[in-house]
């Protein structure tokens, strides 16, 4: 039995409404009484009384419908005390930060079990997921920071990875920044210096 109180009305749906909610509480308390033989029935049961209140909420809802539409529920600004937080922040000074760029389709267990793997430095680093699709690997050796961000640029489940050394930043879109490596070809043999090839790779991006 779905009971719509929305469609009656405005005048008379609100008593109505309590009266059907009044006898659907003595049917449940009847039925609740024969539990045992008449479990199918319950369940019917409770699943029409949420129908009936849900409706109800729906008709009370219509009168602030009009003043809800439209609300922006502001933000709340949290000021923290001040501490010196230099040795929290050289403790993070083996630690990369990374950011899927499509969450929903990249596995974050997967990624922190396989990039290691990739990087062929299993035991020597740590995997946590941030939430958010972010995530931090804390490495033991400066080393192995180095030389796996000679890798970049970096992809998993056939979407871009950005990995980055980790950085005080305070930014919902922290990291975002991808690095690719380029070749530059049939360059003149008199022009082959260091600020040749960084002119022609500043044209295109931050060397």
């Amino acid at each position: 039995m779905l009971v719509d109180l929305g469609s009656r009305g405005n005048q008379a749906g609100y008593k109505e409404g309590l009266g059907v909610v009044g006898f659907l509480y003595f049917d449940l308390c009847f039925l609740c009484f024969c539990f045992s033989s008449r479990f199918f029935q319950v369940s019917v049961f409770l699943s029409e009384c949420c129908w009936v209140v849900m409706s109800q909420a729906g008709l009370l809802g219509k009168s602030s419908a009009g003043q809800m539409e439209g609300f922006v529920q502001p933000r709340r600004k949290i000021k923290i005390s001040y501490f010196d937080n230099s040795d929290l922040i050289a403790g993070y000074s083996k630690t990369v930060i990374g950011r899927c760029f499509n969450p929903q389709m990249q596995d974050m267990k997967s990624l922190l079990l396989m990039m290691p793997r990739i990087w062929q430095v299993e035991r020597r680093v740590a995997g946590a997921d941030l939430g958010f699709g972010k995530f931090q690997f804390d490495f033991e050796e400066e080393a192995d920071i180095v030389e796996v961000l000679k890798m970049e640029p970096f992809h998993f489940d056939f979407w871009m990875v950005s990995l980055v050394r980790w950085t005080p930043v305070v930014d919902p879109a922290y990291p975002s920044a991808l690095k690719f490596w380029i070749r530059v070809s049939d360059v003149p043999i008199q022009f082959w210096v260091e600020p040749t090839f960084r002119d022609i790779g500043s044209d295109m991006g931050v060397v």
